[in-house]
Formats: structure tokens, sequence, C-alpha cells
């Protein structure tokens, strides 16, 4: 990690300003290493080596705790918590190790951010599971959560190639876009 943001840090001058976002399988597995990276970049700039920094996340808010949720607020960091619907839904296409549905403790990750004042919204992402109910499933959350964002993820290839039909994609983004 230090070789990575000693890079960084030459790459980008002091009039830099930067911007990272923390992806890509669960982010928050590696949480002590990203609270290291971020403080590391925070001495960056209070020292003048760089202007400044945007955070983003995007997680399956599982494993947001009030310690996690405080951090992320006092690092303005933005973070997206992945749902793709209501607890029905979701619960489909996302599941964990043991074969449950996520669906209530990524609402439990998202509200813990939201009261610790995160600027947190929610991203869908369609799937075989869920591609048909795109629209309704984001209908369902917005009616839940009210997030102030909500983005739409594109759907993401398996191992047998795209699962989810352009066009039916596209309708339901449609019909998403009348809600």
């Amino acid at each position: 990690m230090h070789t990575v943001i000693a890079r960084m840090l030459e790459a980008h001058g002091s009039q830099d300003h930067i911007s990272i976002h923390w992806f890509g399988g669960e982010p928050l597995l590696r949480f002590k290493l990203i609270r290291e990276a971020m403080d590391r970049l925070g001495e960056a700039v209070a020292e003048g080596r760089l202007k400044g920094i945007a955070y983003d996340m995007t997680t399956h808010g599982g494993l947001v705790n009030d310690h996690v949720a405080a951090y992320l607020a006092q690092h303005d960091v933005h973070v997206l918590v992945s749902l793709d619907g209501g607890k029905e839904l979701n619960d489909r296409a996302r599941i964990d190790k043991k074969g449950r549905g996520t669906f209530d403790a990524a609402v439990r990750g998202y509200e813990t951010l939201r009261r610790h004042g995160v600027d947190v919204g929610v991203i869908v992402t369609s799937s075989f599971a869920t591609g048909h109910e795109l629209a309704g499933g984001i209908r369902d959350l917005l009616d839940m959560l009210e997030p102030e964002r909500l983005h739409v993820n594109t759907p993401q290839p398996t191992a047998r190639g795209w699962e989810v039909d352009g066009r039916i994609f596209a309708e339901q983004l449609g019909e998403a876009a009348d809600l």
C-alpha cells in the first residue's frame, strides 16, 4: 500500500485534486487497509503535497457498523449500497456464502450510513434474475428508502456472456425513467 500511495503522490503535484473510488468485490473486507490509505493521503493534503481528495465507495452494506460509518462520514466518503430491488427481488439475485439473502444486512448498512450523515445512495445492477423486473425493483427502493441518489449499473457479464437482453434492459430503464 505504501508503494501505491507514494506513486500516486509522485504522479500528482501539490496542485492536483484526486478522486478515489473503493469498489470491487467488497471493499469493506479491507477496511483497515482503506483507513490506512486514507489517513496517509490525508496527511499528504495537510502537508501540502496534494491539493485534495474526493472519495467514493460501492459496498454491499453488510459490513457497515457505527465505527465504519462514522469514519466514512468524517472523511466525506460518498457511498453507494448495492441493492437490486425490494427484499424478494434482491434476495433472488444477491445471496451470501451461506445461501441467505443480503437485503436485510444491506438496508441495515444503508440506514447506519444515513444516520451518521454519510452521503449515501443506492446502486442497482440488472441481472438475469432481476432484468424483467428492474423498473419495479427501482420503484420499491425509491418508496422504501427514499434515497437522494439512485444509480443503475450496466448488467455484468458472466462466464456464459451477457445474460440480460439489451432490449429488455432498455425497456425497463425507460419505464424506470417515468417513475
